[in-house]
């Protein structure tokens, strides 16, 4: 597994299963000895936790990380019976939690809550602590799916020289007058697949991310088979490409500067698209097929129907 998918599927868990409220609740409890203690209020979130669990356990990805935290141990019905039984003994605060199975309970979600800050210092630099779940501060993860073949550096030097074009375009799309715009990558971590970190500008993170999710849409919903596959008006309408034009209207663009920025920005896409190149969001995303198989079906009915006999 990925250092940046388990990052992100151990915060899952402890959202999933209530963690942060059923430590706070331990605590708040064990700061004074009610007597008898109310298991209402932690009955509740308990239930919900089990249910989540019995959700999760179900997916291979987070089976994995429940198995290594033994998370059985709480959420197996003979255990969470016992847990819930002893809630509603009608003893008192420190009776009941200071049983092994209430200190397990509460140390393994203490554990998951320790994880899920300790993760991200020690997977990644302070920079990068944001990339995972948004854009907003000018980071963009992408994904390269793997297949049935291993990626070779020639792949690898195709996608980096790709991404350079698309971004350095979109850099002067957003931003015509500013001429050093760095970007850089800030994360590579392999596994089942790839992710690259990109720290850029905000507005260039953006356009990027909306542009993959235009054409993954287009893909997703088969429209390649109406519009032969050739159809990149698809992007017309995407900010970026507007804001282009509108340079080009105020002379901040040439006319020729403004076609060969288009031109980029969509040919660049679709070639990343098809060497499997996709943002984070969208992998993470439920289909009724996978990934992987669309992208398979749309490069096949692509080869039957090349540039040439589409008209």
């Amino acid at each position: 597994m990925q250092k940046l998918d388990f990052s992100i599927h151990i915060k899952s868990i402890a959202t999933y299963l209530r963690s942060d409220e059923i430590v706070k609740s331990f605590d708040a409890s064990l700061q004074s000895n009610v007597n008898p203690y109310n298991g209402v209020p932690l009955t509740t979130i308990l239930l919900e936790s089990k249910s989540s669990y019995d959700t999760l356990i179900k997916e291979n990805t987070y089976k994995e990380i429940l198995d290594i935290l033994y998370a059985s141990n709480i959420y197996e019905t003979k255990h969470f019976s016992t847990i819930i039984n002893e809630i509603h003994s009608r003893k008192s605060t420190f009776e009941i939690f200071y049983k092994s199975i209430f200190s397990n309970l509460y140390n393994f979600h203490s554990a998951l809550i320790k994880m899920t800050n300790a993760v991200d210092k020690i997977f990644f630099d302070k920079s990068a602590v944001k990339i995972a779940d948004e854009f907003e501060s000018g980071y963009i993860i992408l994904e390269i799916l793997s297949d049935d073949t291993n990626l070779t550096l020639d792949n690898y030097l195709k996608i980096f020289e790709l991404l350079i074009e698309i971004i350095n375009a979109l850099n002067k799309a957003n931003n015509p007058s500013e001429q050093n715009i760095s970007s850089k990558l800030v994360l590579l971590d392999s596994g089942s697949g790839t992710n690259l970190g990109i720290q850029t500008t905000i507005e260039t993170a953006k356009s990027l991310f909306y542009i993959f999710k235009e054409v993954w849409d287009w893909i997703v919903n088969k429209k390649y088979y109406q519009n032969r596959l050739q159809n990149q008006s698809i992007l017309d309408n995407l900010e970026v490409i507007k804001r282009i034009d509108e340079y080009k209207k105020s002379g901040a663009l040439t006319e020729d500067e403004s076609k060969a920025l288009i031109h980029t920005i969509k040919t660049r896409a679709f070639d990343l698209v098809e060497l499997n190149v996709l943002p984070k969001q969208i992998t993470q995303e439920k289909f009724n097929s996978t990934h992987r198989d669309l992208l398979l079906n749309y490069k096949e009915m692509k080869r039957l129907n090349p540039p040439s006999s589409s008209k």
